[in-house]
């Protein structure tokens, strides 16, 4: 069955992905970047979130700082902002 909308109540299912046409089958998102929740909400709550954070950056800032030797987040960021 899917992540979203078709549990028991009670029931909590933790999924972990970085794509979010993944996250968006559930519920609740809650989005983490090295430890540190970023946010947290209804798939759409999340998307609105992070538009709104990437329309706050001043010029040459960033929401996250990328870490070359570390996972690309840049791309789930992209995708939050689509």
């Amino acid at each position: 069955g899917q992540a979203g909308g078709g549990g028991r109540p009670g029931l909590a299912i933790l999924v972990s992905t970085p794509y979010m046409d993944e996250a968006e089958l559930c519920d609740r998102i809650l989005l983490v970047h090295e430890g540190e929740v970023l946010t947290r909400g209804t798939p759409a709550e999340v998307r609105d979130e992070v538009r709104r954070r990437i329309e706050d950056l001043a010029p040459g800032e960033h929401l996250v700082e990328h870490d070359p030797e570390g996972p690309d987040v840049r791309a789930l960021v992209d995708r939050l902002a689509a």
